[in-house]
């Protein structure tokens, strides 16, 4: 009965992770719109002396107006958060256990793992 629970745990805890780990990565993508607005006011003008001593002066005024919308995405894959394995140890035989191991900061990530053989382990891993 005990060794029969043992390998549905163990084919529960293969079926898992196959699952997950054989899903679509997931990607994150964010969009940045950026909008830019460029007015160019240009003022001509114009001072006309007559011969009578009177001014006359004339202003002309240019204006233009540029808006430019640009639309960024910028895609990158999700980091995996959680995972999950099956070993057997080869030096005594029967002895399976299961791993589990969850990012917590960074590539730093806490892990756990419980033997058939009562041994239940704790650590921390660094990938690179």
């Amino acid at each position: 009965m005990l060794k029969s629970l043992k390998f549905i745990i163990v084919g529960i805890g293969i079926g898992a992770a196959l699952v997950y780990f054989g899903l679509e990565p997931k990607t994150i993508t964010k969009t940045r719109i950026v909008e830019r607005q460029v007015i160019i006011t240009e003022i001509d003008e114009v001072i006309t002396e007559r011969p009578d001593g009177t001014k006359i002066t004339e202003r002309h005024t240019y204006r233009e107006e540029d808006k430019k919308r640009q639309a960024r995405t910028e895609s990158k894959p999700a980091r995996k958060e959680w995972g999950l394995g099956v070993s057997r140890d080869l030096s005594i035989s029967g002895v399976y256990s299961i791993d589990v191991q969850r990012r917590i900061l960074g590539d730093f990530y806490i892990q756990g793992s419980v033997g058939t053989d009562s041994r239940v382990t704790m650590g921390v891993m660094y990938l690179f």
